[in-house]
């Protein structure tokens, strides 16, 4: 049975009415530009710069401008032979708006400079093989089903959505989230640091919020995270203070060969109010943890934490201990401080079951292909209508459950939920001083 759950909405949005679309193609003369570098020192704020397929060589240095580099058409794409350099000044005002679509970045993303010039920066579609490093007061990052093979640095981000972040270094790259500090202009639309349907491969997700930030709450929603190579830091390290953190249905799965006592899969401090696990696939290769290492650690300093674990799989052996207390074999704990509260529910766990041990993941969709596993964690989720998967059944455990997910994201993954949740514009460079933005929620195909 078919059925359509459809909401789409349509609107012409102007720019400045004195914007102007510099373009940019090898072999361009003026008024156009055959370097992407030369076309941004010529555009004024809030020009667009529309490129042509090519490799452009060169930095390109954007100082204190609103400035947005598209493809000239959505099919092509164009090569930047060199550093992307964001210059900041002591100006203030108004947070100045960059936009990076369909690029290959072969070099750096970096700032220079010190006090705080505002800026917002939307990464889309883009490939980087350099190191991208935007982690200073008032500079936020947005992130869009792209790729990145070196360690990223923010300071502030509110979506991270449909990305892969894959490393093979054995000392570990980081999407690392810091401070969040947020100093001038008005505050951000919202405080809420969404991480949606990304694929980490051996790579960390690292968040660090101190009391000052702008940003008090983490959803880390149906990614796709895997271990596959040895190292000692620990796949998710959350912190701060006055921060409420929901970790739902994703897969975090670990090889487990490292002795780690900081927590393989996910490490949690600095005082946390709430962390809320719930609906996630805790996958282990070899079924336990090493000696001596654990899946997960907490060390909530004010002792002030709620902890909630609700609904996830597991087939590590490791016993959970909370403190001098111990719960029956769910998975590998260790507690520096015993948390304020704790609500364990509804998990699944398969300690004595070995033929798990050895289960397949796909690379294109994360979702194991071991049917055993997806025999057990369908409609197995937390059965609230907030968690309630977009055919109206309830939650799968796993990345492919809820409304967000990985098939939301990723249309070309093997489920078959193949449903549409885009929240960023979709722009057509041919309506002159605007823009076409479309918008999808929650188009379900399913047959």
């Amino acid at each position: 049975m078919k059925k359509i759950i459809f909401s789409l909405s349509l609107a012409i949005s102007c720019l400045n009415i004195n914007a102007t679309d510099l373009f940019v193609y090898p072999g361009g003369t003026s008024p156009d530009f055959n370097s992407i570098a030369m076309a941004v020192d010529s555009a004024s704020d809030g020009d667009r710069i529309l490129v042509s397929n090519g490799s452009y060589f060169g930095d390109v240095t954007i100082d204190e401008k609103s400035i947005s580099i598209f493809p000239i058409t959505s099919t092509n794409s164009y090569t930047i032979q060199g550093n992307i350099i964001l210059k900041r000044n002591t100006s203030g005002g108004t947070a100045k708006l960059v936009t990076i679509s369909s690029a290959e970045i072969l070099g750096d993303f970096e700032y220079q400079g010190n006090v705080a010039f505002p800026y917002e920066i939307n990464i889309i579609n883009c490939n980087s093989f350099g190191t991208i490093n935007l982690k200073a007061d008032n500079i936020l990052t947005n992130i869009y089903y792209s790729t990145f093979y070196k360690s990223i640095y923010l300071n502030a981000s509110l979506e991270i959505v449909g990305n892969t972040f894959e490393s093979s270094s054995s000392s570990i790259d980081t999407l690392f989230v810091e401070d969040a500090n947020w100093n001038v202009g008005s505050s951000l639309a919202s405080s809420t640091l969404k991480v949606f349907a990304n694929k980490f491969k051996n790579v960390q997700l690292r968040c660090n919020f101190t009391s000052s930030s702008i940003l008090s709450k983490l959803h880390i929603a149906n990614n796709y995270m895997n271990q596959t190579i040895s190292f000692t830091a620990t796949l998710l390290d959350l912190n701060g203070p006055t921060t409420n953190c929901l970790i739902e249905n994703n897969t975090l799965s670990s090889i487990g060969t490292a002795v780690n006592s900081y927590g393989n899969i996910l490490k949690s401090g600095n005082g946390l109010v709430l962390l809320e696990i719930r609906n996630n696939l805790i996958l282990n290769y070899s079924g336990s943890t090493s000696s001596g290492a654990y899946a997960f650690s907490f060390n909530p300093n004010g002792r002030g934490t709620i902890l909630k674990l609700e609904n996830n799989f597991f087939n590590l052996t490791t016993p959970l201990n909370i403190g001098s207390g111990a719960i029956p074999n769910i998975i590998g704990y260790y507690f520096n401080y015993t948390p304020y509260s704790i609500v364990i529910n509804d998990n699944i766990n398969t300690n004595s079951t070995t033929s798990l041990a050895t289960f397949a993941l796909n690379d294109t969709s994360g979702i194991p292909t071991a049917s055993a596993i997806l025999s057990i964690t369908e409609n197995a989720g937390k059965d609230i209508m907030e968690c309630r998967d977009i055919d109206d059944t309830q939650n799968d455990i796993g990345p492919w459950g809820s409304p967000h997910s990985w098939e939301n994201y990723h249309l070309n993954s093997l489920g078959s939920a193949k449903v549409i949740d885009i929240d960023i514009n979709s722009t057509i460079n041919s309506i002159t001083n605007g823009s076409l933005d479309i918008k999808a929620k929650s188009v379900n195909t399913n047959q």
